[in-house]
């Protein structure tokens, strides 16, 4: 939900070894958004919450 710094960017590509493309998708992505990495496929997904769950997310 959160935005990530560039430096844990670079950690989470390396670990998963995941693509340039989707580096920097993570490094200009919008907080809610991020991407699946599943059977060597990647998929970039957004979380929309709504008013009643922001309670127990922002608390």
């Amino acid at each position: 939900m959160f935005k990530q710094s560039p430096g844990s960017v670079d950690s989470v590509v390396e670990f998963f070894n995941l693509s340039e493309g989707t580096k920097d998708f993570l490094t200009t992505a919008s907080p809610g958004q991020c991407v699946v990495s599943l059977n060597n496929s990647v998929t970039a997904i957004k979380f929309v919450i709504t008013e009643y769950e922001k309670e127990f997310v922002f608390t």
